[in-house]
């Protein structure tokens, strides 16, 4: 693919927050590049006019979401993307100026690999760093190693994908309607042959709020987590190590709640075993791509 090809259609997933959708989307068309194109996929249970009504004031896409969740609705709106490349976007995101030109510049610069940011909360020092996201460690959530190269990491949120990807059904596994098994996909990227390369000199500042989220689940993370830890210890990174640390990481969890803890971590193992007969599909699809 040549960088005079790239054109980055964003795709935002949005749930029963249309004041955030509008903070959003306010900051991205005040950048001084345009968007090729702005998707919005709207999973409201309540506020959904209110939702299309933003949508509709910027003039963007908007799509009434599947409602099965978050993984499944960013897969959604990346269908409905037309660009030569996909960038995922949540409605708590605002941007510093330069913000979308930077992305471009960087996708242009090699369009065939998948491209990550970094991210500050409006409460950080601005003289810190902005956070890159951590490495999937095998007990099933996110560490910041020792040596960060290559990635195997993506943010959820902050990505930019070559939009073949998503035509040869290499998506977000969207069997969970939430939680850590995102976390799975750079490792799974990585694992199918694809470069994982971070955006340097912008990042995203993300409102996040923890008080203000749609569903809340432990038992979901639990599984989650044993569901992503699971694919990278036994088929993506296999090592006697990686699958030790994802036991001691299921008994661990196990100490307080051992039925419920036991039970969420076969789940999670369960849909790791199912999903393994898509990823080999997704292998042989993407060797064909290349």
């Amino acid at each position: 693919m040549s960088s005079e090809a790239v054109r980055i259609s964003i795709a935002i997933v949005t749930r029963n927050r249309p004041d955030s959708l509008r903070r959003c989307l306010s900051s991205l068309f005040a950048q001084e590049e345009r968007p090729f194109e702005v998707v919005v996929s709207d999973d409201s249970d309540r506020d959904a006019y209110a939702t299309q009504e933003v949508a509709a004031a910027f003039g963007v896409r908007y799509l009434k979401g599947p409602r099965r969740g978050l993984y499944a609705n960013r897969n959604f709106a990346a269908a409905h993307c037309l660009g030569s490349h996909l960038r995922t976007m949540d409605d708590d995101h605002e941007f510093p100026n330069g913000h979308l030109r930077v992305v471009r510049t960087s996708v242009e610069s090699d369009p065939n690999a998948v491209w990550t940011g970094a991210e500050r909360t409006p409460k950080d020092d601005p003289f810190e760093p902005p956070r890159y996201p951590g490495e999937l460690h095998p007990g099933g959530f996110s560490f910041v190693p020792k040596q960060t190269e290559p990635r195997i990491t993506i943010a959820d949120g902050f990505t930019v994908y070559p939009r073949w990807l998503f035509q040869r059904g290499v998506c977000y596994y969207d069997g969970f309607l939430f939680g850590a098994a995102y976390l799975e996909f750079g490792c799974r990227l990585r694992w199918l042959g694809l470069q994982i390369r971070k955006i340097l000199d912008t990042f995203l500042i993300h409102h996040h709020d923890p008080l203000n989220r749609s569903v809340m689940s432990d038992r979901v993370q639990r599984a989650s987590q044993s569901f992503a830890g699971y694919l990278l210890a036994f088929l993506c990174k296999p090592s006697l190590r990686n699958k030790t640390l994802w036991l001691a990481h299921r008994l661990i969890q196990a100490r307080k709640q051992p039925i419920v803890a036991i039970q969420d971590a076969i789940s999670g193992m369960r849909h790791a075993q199912r999903f393994k007969r898509d990823i080999l599909n997704q292998h042989r699809a993407v060797q064909f791509r290349f």
